[in-house]
């Protein structure tokens, strides 16, 4: 726990503005990427996905992963859907689709990183790509040059490889030269950013030929799958995702996720502090079976199911709480699956900290339970506090206009604006009359509390919201740039916001402003000339 050590200073007379002269340090200059010491919480979210982002509640995440960019032979990574990444006209001065709403909900919760995933599952006809663009250095050099252009253009914060799998050394080999080259890339890309990008791993837990001296050395974080421990071409029923082996049926776990976790601490010498453990929101459904552990054919395999589309009334679970792995029976359809619920997902995330691992992820958003039900979110509240790093948030070199920030991007969704500050944030009833919040402390909010911030209530007369601070979990954002006479509290630079800690301790030496403010919004323009903004008091502090 850092000391609080703060000096205080008055500020001039009431302004309708805010005036400080920006600090010596650029914003940049700050290492973004300290975990404060927090664990991560990441989800996947696919350009195939129904579900929005609107359903998530950012306090539960820390980073989002976007699935994929697509890998050709020759070394090119592309949008692999354009339709759904970055919406009906490619050449859009303006970023549509699920970019579009990613990059707004990171404006909107600044705490929470994006990373554009590459590669996945491949097609039949994709499955010698990734290792031909990885094969010559003229196709690493294309790889790199095409995936960082993806990521600045998107306004990611890094880039993550999915190439399932590496089938040799020689292909080993050359799966360490890409990492390797892109992290040389991202790192150049720090020189003139002052932000690490980062760079992530998708491996299996399963022994492998993979390089992991050399890869240990460029990656941030390596995603464990840990999951989809069986197939059609199993010849014995078995979990898909269990932690442990189980002691009364270890016929149902040949395998074990803690196995590899052991493997790769202790003969790859990777670092437990850099390994995510990786969890499935989706069932492995079978038929004509009775339990696991039984011989099983490729015809009874039916294959993975969402959670979201099972009706958990018509089944009957049963869990191996060793094994830490649940089974359900559905005795209408003659159905079996296996599945993990909140409270495995709750054990998996102690046991994430118990061996010192970095945090969970979730394949996928779309797959998983609505709302607070979801599967990350029984994750979120057993691994504790979460990572509250900043991303990145300014693109000076996107080819969209509203990620190099000359546009607007629009409202942010309902779930994060309630939960989050946003300095983007409107009523959902009062469409182009935006209220806005600053990084302000009100007088009925304390630093260190788990508070949300106030919010216009939907009316059709003029509404009024106190600005106030919000918990460590939901430290405001605002643009980055330098404090100007004329520019209001939501305005100002995120080397400003302070870093709070559970216990509402400042943790980062910053420059801040704390104002109390009321935003003023009329829905009737003839009555009044709409918003307005009231500075009832100011005052400035710096740690030391």
């Amino acid at each position: 726990m850092s000391l609080f050590r703060a000096s205080v200073a008055v500020l001039a007379a009431m302004q309708a503005v805010v005036g400080l002269a920006s600090p010596a340090q650029p914003a940049g200059a700050l290492d973004l990427e300290k975990r404060a010491g927090g664990r991560v919480n990441m989800v996947y979210w696919p350009h195939w996905a129904t579900k929005g982002l609107s359903d998530v509640d950012a306090n539960d995440i820390s980073h989002i992963m976007y699935a994929f960019g697509q890998v050709l032979a020759d070394g090119t990574v592309k949008l692999r859907n354009p339709k759904a990444d970055v919406g009906p006209d490619p050449e859009a001065k303006d970023v549509g689709g699920k970019w579009a709403q990613l990059f707004r909900f990171k404006q909107a919760n600044p705490h929470v990183k994006t990373i554009l995933s590459i590669g996945g599952w491949p097609a039949e006809v994709e499955e010698t790509w990734f290792a031909s663009a990885a094969s010559t250095v003229e196709n690493r050099e294309r790889f790199v040059k095409s995936a960082t252009r993806l990521m600045l253009d998107g306004g990611f914060d890094g880039l993550d490889i999915d190439w399932e799998y590496p089938k040799d050394s020689s292909e080993s080999e050359d799966h360490a030269k890409l990492l390797r080259a892109i992290r040389q890339k991202l790192n150049k890309l720090e020189e003139s950013y002052k932000y690490r990008f980062l760079l992530t791993l998708a491996i299996s837990p399963s022994p492998s030929p993979l390089s992991f001296a050399s890869l240990d050395v460029d990656v941030d974080f390596w995603y464990v799958m840990a999951y989809d421990y069986i197939n059609r071409e199993v010849k014995t029923l078995q979990h898909n995702a269990n932690l442990h082996p189980s002691q009364e049926n270890p016929a149902s776990t040949p395998f074990s996720t803690d196995q590899g976790i052991e493997w790769l601490i202790k003969d790859n010498n990777i670092a437990a502090s850099k390994l995510v453990l990786g969890i499935p929101s989706y069932a492995q459904v079978f038929r004509s079976l009775s339990r696991p552990g039984e011989n099983m054919e490729p015809l009874n395999f039916i294959g993975p199911r969402s959670l979201k589309a099972i009706n958990f009334d018509d089944w009957v679970i049963t869990c191996d709480i060793k094994a830490v792995a649940c089974i359900g029976r559905n005795n209408v359809t003659n159905e079996l699956a296996s599945f993990d619920t909140a409270e495995t997902v709750g054990t998996k995330a102690r046991y994430v900290v118990e061996k010192g691992l970095a945090g969970t992820f979730s394949w996928d958003l779309n797959h998983d339970l609505p709302g607070k039900s979801a599967l990350y979110v029984a994750a979120a509240q057993a691994l504790g506090q979460l990572d509250r790093s900043l991303s990145l948030q300014d693109y000076p070199d996107s080819r969209y206009a509203n990620i190099r920030g000359k546009a607007k991007l629009g409202t942010p969704s309902a779930a994060s604006a309630s939960n989050v500050v946003s300095s983007t944030a409107t009523d959902s009833t009062s469409a182009g009359v935006p209220t806005y919040s600053s990084s302000a402390v009100g007088s009925s909010k304390q630093w260190g509390n788990k508070t949300t911030p106030a919010h216009s209530p939907p009316s059709s007369s003029p509404v009024s919201t106190v600005a106030s601070s919000a918990s460590d979990k939901t430290n405001t954002h605002a643009s980055n740039h330098a404090a100007t006479s004329g520019d209001a509290a939501h305005n100002l630079p995120r080397y400003m916001i302070p870093a709070i800690n559970a216990d509402g301790m400042v943790t980062m030496t910053v420059f801040a402003i704390i104002v109390k403010q009321i935003t003023v919004a009329c829905l009737d323009k003839v009555n009044c000339a709409g918003p307005s903004v009231v500075v009832l008091t100011e005052s400035a502090f710096a740690t030391v």
